[in-house]
């Protein structure tokens, strides 16, 4: 990852005092993404940006700008990074599914079904974290894209009738779908986010460019400063 910084005052001669952050942070971000490289984070007067402030802070004017600062990453290592980090919890929530698939068939269905719905969420979790981290490869990965949408259907349709099944209170087909189906479709994305680390690595271990070396990137018409 690289950090880049540009001081207010260097803004302020490449735009207008009244320009928001929001401008500058599209500028950024088109001129790293004709390099194949997204802002993971940016930092505003020495304070880091979490997303879900990025709308609020993108509203300031730059002439309350002293410095602003940029993470950046590659794109498709911030991808790496997302499934290897799945790859490594996909064997937890896996047999997370088969104990509560046990604990509807011997417990109390409603005291399982808050766990449920936490493992809904955590499935969703993923499957949208790999869809942020997936549009950024483009075609690059192309037999790994499809594979993604293909399970990615079959564990929305699985969800759907997981959620179907607890509406109308029919925990034994609950049981059932989640020990199989839901299961089954758990394995599927483990076996393909296996197959893309195997496809990333050979892809890396192929490539004759070294990283890149850390030069500042434009803004606007300027460029930053390290």
């Amino acid at each position: 990852m690289e950090r880049y910084k540009v001081d207010g005052d260097q803004l302020r001669r490449l735009y207008q005092g009244e320009t928001f952050l929001k401008d500058i942070f599209r500028d950024i971000e088109r001129e790293l993404q004709s390099e194949q490289r997204v802002v993971c984070r940016f930092i505003v007067n020495g304070l880091s940006i979490e997303e879900k402030d990025e709308a609020r802070f993108a509203q300031l004017s730059l002439s309350e700008v002293e410095t602003l600062e940029y993470l950046s990453e590659k794109s498709d290592q911030l991808l790496i990074g997302v499934v290897d980090g799945w790859v490594d919890a996909l064997p937890e929530l896996i047999s997370a599914a088969e104990r509560l698939a046990l604990r509807l068939q011997k417990e109390s269905p409603i005291g399982v079904l808050k766990d449920v719905h936490d493992l809904m969420e955590n499935t969703q979790h993923l499957i949208s974290s790999l869809w942020s981290a997936r549009q950024l490869l483009g075609d690059q990965f192309g037999a790994f894209l499809q594979e993604f949408d293909r399970v990615d259907a079959n564990t929305q349709k699985t969800v759907q009738e997981v959620m179907k099944h607890i509406e109308v209170q029919d925990f034994v087909h609950l049981s059932a779908t989640i020990e199989y189906d839901f299961n089954h479709c758990l394995e599927e994305w483990r076996r393909i986010l296996l197959d893309f680390q195997a496809l990333a690595k050979n892809k890396g271990e192929n490539a004759s460019g070294a990283e890149i070396s850390g030069g500042p990137v434009a803004v606007g018409r300027g460029k930053g400063s390290h």
